[in-house]
């Protein structure tokens, strides 16, 4: 298959193993090359009968399945991935012109596509933001990861529409039957998050913000600074969970050895948690985007959660999420009103 070449930059180690499925043999050595460059454990087959046996046999956090054409199998194969007890992300490949594959795989469960050829970094890109988002939903709890979860739900229908409208051709069944099919599954989505946030009422007392900013920020390896700012009416549960995915959240998306750091300061009648980021640290990230459930990094299309939980849970306590920019740096301000302004 062609392929343009455009990986840049030192190889990265990323943990997560990953299963490819291929009929094209160069195309199955160009992935496994790929992705144990970047820190993968690969397996590598030939057919959906050998990937199936082989997940049995060694469980991957991603599938790979290249399709030319899709038959029953390969539906199939989908079908049997996700109704494991830890199921896989399924990435599947196509060449462009192929468009209603993907569309099908999307359908039946698939998390994300890729067009071939494809460039080196936007496949490591796509294959590292799936394996993160799902191992974490598999590890952690359902409020922590709520943003994640979020993205994926969300991001299968907007693919399938995004494809849909991108072919030359839409049919009129495409327009009155497949758009509003899956726009429904998206506003699903939305149902299921106001029925959250109705049986999740958070209980809001006086607290010391200080300790529960200096937990977090040891937890994920951040530094923090502090202003006597008094007591705040928060959740404390909620707020380290909102910071906590703040700051891995940036953590994970700023290269090894970022220095970030946390300030606890007052602001009017609200205290604000400041984390300062390094704002090239994040050049290929439209900064407002982050604010969203679900947003793509260009042009690599490689979908990634936002800050939509975080969000959620900080107005919950009535309190805010914003991002300014102050010359070099990005500032993720979280505000959570004081208990007595």
């Amino acid at each position: 298959m062609p392929f343009r070449q455009r990986f840049s930059g030192a190889t990265l180690l990323f943990s997560g193993r990953v299963l490819v499925v291929h009929e094209a043999g160069a195309t199955r050595a160009l992935l496994r090359d790929l992705l144990a460059g970047a820190g993968f454990e690969i397996d590598v087959v030939e057919s959906t009968y050998a990937a199936m046996a082989r997940f049995v046999d060694a469980a991957s956090d991603l599938v790979i399945l290249g399709l030319a054409q899709l038959d029953e199998a390969e539906l199939a194969l989908i079908d049997a991935l996700k109704a494991e007890t830890k199921p896989p992300r399924v990435l599947v490949t196509f060449p462009s012109p192929r468009r209603d594959v993907a569309v099908r795989a999307l359908k039946r469960g698939a998390d994300s596509y890729l067009l071939e050829p494809f460039y080196a970094d936007e496949l490591v890109a796509l294959a590292r933001s799936l394996t993160e988002a799902g191992r974490e939903a598999k590890s952690g709890a359902s409020v922590t990861h709520l943003a994640e979860e979020v993205a994926h739900a969300i991001n299968n229908p907007l693919q399938v529409m995004r494809l849909l409208l991108d072919k030359e051709r839409v049919t009129k069944r495409e327009l009155t039957r497949e758009i509003p099919d899956n726009l429904e599954r998206i506003e699903a989505v939305v149902r299921q998050l106001q029925e959250f946030g109705a049986t999740a009422r958070p209980v809001l007392e006086p607290h010391d913000l200080w300790p529960i900013v200096q937990e977090v920020a040891k937890q994920e390896q951040v530094g923090c600074e502090s202003a006597d700012i008094g007591s705040a009416r928060v959740d404390p549960s909620l707020l380290r969970t909102a910071l906590a995915n703040l700051f891995s959240g940036m953590r994970r998306r700023c290269p090894k050895g970022t220095e970030l750091l946390a300030r606890l300061e007052r602001d009017r009648d609200f205290a604000a948690v400041k984390l300062m980021v390094p704002r090239e640290s994040l050049r290929d990230i439209d900064a407002t985007a982050l604010l969203d459930a679900v947003f793509t990094v260009a042009p690599d299309r490689s979908v990634l959660p936002g800050l939509a939980g975080t969000r959620a849970l900080l107005e919950a306590m009535n309190g805010t999420l914003d991002i300014e920019q102050h010359g070099n740096q990005l500032i993720f301000i979280a505000r959570v009103p004081l208990a007595h302004p």
